[in-house]
């Protein structure tokens, strides 16, 4: 259905003149009753003035523009995402805009009704940081064709083209999985993060990882590890107490990285294991966290993403669709920064000392 000023006054039952005299705030005598009808219409059928010439600073269009974006995250009780998120509201907020933070904990369901509300235009643009690759396309397909500005940061779809931000996933998965290498593991696994296995970010770092070891002769094997099931019920469990033991492995995310180390403790493997994942993360104090889970890892490699960056550029590209600057979908893939074990051995020191120094 096409909206026009005429679609709009006969709707209002009023003049065509009279529609446009409004919404472009021309000298008119007309009721305040009348003018907010007209404005309500315009808004709820999405009326969009026509030709170069539209007034940007009419009613209409200050009513339009609410400086206010959409944020969408997968949890925020990990300590990348944290960063991510308060990386883009400060970039937002430096532009004059208020973030609308939304939490859909790794669900696609939740997922869904987030973007039925962000539907309703309560929102100039939207940054998503999808939970799944695919349960959720035809909803951001929907929102593509009312044409919310929208990009994606982190977690991107495969099948939609639009703009995004990320990681260069599967360049960092390969050099993790290729440190592990030099130390002369061979036996390696690949643990996915179960609640979001089927995510661009997931997928392409098993990727990097099956090319590493391909290219070095060795076997690929994924496992994978669910937050939200008791240790015995981890398929990894079972693994771990077959013939086969692994001496090392490539963390899809180090949101995993005390089940792993409680899993190897429990079931008795042989050693210790080496352990390479993607994003720095927190440790528990009281020290007894480290005695009875870190103690079971071994070296740790961490391939850091730069959350400012990712959230500065991914805002920069929603404020230019906005603005109408950003015509075709930009792919921005930003290199991440390996961290070696000594590396973290001062990140956890620091840490300690400044949770020392807060009780």
């Amino acid at each position: 259905m096409k909206v026009t000023l005429q679609f709009i006054a006969n709707k209002a039952h009023v003049s065509k003149s009279l529609v446009s005299k409004v919404l472009n705030d021309k000298p008119v005598r007309v009721s305040s009753e009348k003018r907010s009808r007209i404005l309500k219409l315009a808004q709820h059928y999405g009326y969009q003035p026509r030709g170069a010439g539209a007034d940007e600073h009419s009613t209409l269009a200050r009513l339009k523009r609410k400086s206010v974006i959409g944020l969408i995250q997968p949890g925020l009780d990990f300590l990348f995402l944290s960063k991510l998120t308060d990386a883009i509201e400060q970039s937002a907020r430096e532009k004059g805009y208020q973030t609308m933070i939304f939490n859909t904990h790794e669900d696609p369901a939740i997922e869904r009704r987030c973007l039925e509300i962000l539907s309703t235009g309560i929102v100039d643009g939207l940054i998503v940081n999808a939970c799944d690759n695919v349960a959720n396309l035809e909803y951001f397909e929907k929102l593509k064709r009312q044409e919310l500005p929208m990009v994606f940061v982190d977690r991107y779809l495969y099948d939609l083209d639009l703009s995004f931000v990320t990681a260069d996933n599967r360049a960092g998965a390969y050099r993790l999985t290729e440190k592990l290498i030099e130390r002369g593991h061979r036996n390696i696994l690949f643990v996915f993060h179960g609640k979001s296995i089927f995510t661009s970010v997931q997928m392409d770092r098993f990727e990097g990882y099956q090319q590493a070891m391909e290219a070095n002769g060795l076997d690929s094997v994924k496992e994978y590890i669910y937050s939200d099931r008791p240790l015995s019920y981890q398929p990894i469990f079972r693994m771990y107490g077959s013939a086969r033991k692994f001496t090392a492995v490539v963390l899809a995310t180090t949101w995993d990285v005390e089940q792993l180390g409680e899993l190897v403790g429990c079931i008795g493997a042989d050693g210790r294991v080496d352990v390479a994942a993607f994003d720095s993360f927190s440790l528990t104090y009281p020290l007894e966290f480290q005695q009875n889970t870190v103690q079971n890892l071994n070296e740790i490699f961490i391939m850091e993403q730069d959350h400012r960056a990712m959230g500065q550029k991914a805002f920069q590209l929603l404020y230019n669709t906005m603005q109408h600057a950003q015509q075709e979908p930009q792919r921005i893939y930003i290199k991440p920064r390996l961290l070696e074990p000594q590396d973290m051995r001062q990140n956890v020191e620091t840490e300690r000392k400044e949770s020392i120094q807060s009780q």
